[in-house]
């Protein structure tokens, strides 16, 4: 499962995800193999929210909701968050986006990037960035991506991560490293 998610959770293959995902969800519910199921949802929620497809992500991650499952098991909160705080973001909510968001930062570990569930939280993580950025706190921006900037993010990422960090640096008035960071985005 987590090799398929990888080949296709890329923002070219969105679409097949959400085929992948749905045919999942329909093969689990038809064989009563319900265990895995609120994981499937989670993630087809995230690859919704992905797609903008707002209302389809709220509504999917409203059904995971009301699982006895998620409530029991602590390993799906953070995706929850995530999700939640960036459906607020694309809705622009900022306030409560950044309220959301912000309960990732003790709870997400830089070392534990391996599965599709721990990507959902950091990309939270980076539209969390994003809010401070706009909201002027660039110091905090700043420091939320140098942290994920030592970890072994994938290429996609990185490039999302120098471009927050040269807008950070731009607006600290230190052309020099986001010039930096803008070459090693590109």
């Amino acid at each position: 499962n987590n090799f398929l998610f990888e080949i296709y959770y890329s923002p070219g293959n969105l679409n097949t995800t959400l085929e992948m995902l749905n045919s999942w969800i329909e093969r689990n519910r038809a064989s009563q193999y319900l265990s895995n199921i609120e994981a499937l949802l989670l993630t087809k929620s995230s690859v919704l929210l992905r797609m903008d497809s707002i209302e389809s992500s709220a509504l999917t991650l409203a059904e995971v909701e009301q699982s006895h499952q998620v409530s029991k098991n602590p390993r799906y909160h953070n995706q929850v968050t995530a999700i939640k705080g960036g459906l607020l973001f694309k809705q622009k909510q900022w306030d409560a986006a950044e309220a959301e968001l912000s309960k990732l930062l003790p709870e997400v570990d830089p070392a534990s990037l391996k599965s599709p569930k721990d990507k959902v939280a950091f990309q939270g993580l980076l539209q969390l960035a994003q809010l401070k950025l706009r909201k002027g706190d660039f110091k905090k921006a700043k420091s939320i991506c140098e942290k994920w900037l030592k970890t072994r993010v994938g290429h996609e990422y990185k490039k999302q991560l120098y471009g927050i960090l040269a807008a950070s640096y731009k607006a600290l008035g230190n052309n020099g490293q986001a010039y930096d960071y803008l070459l090693q985005r590109d």
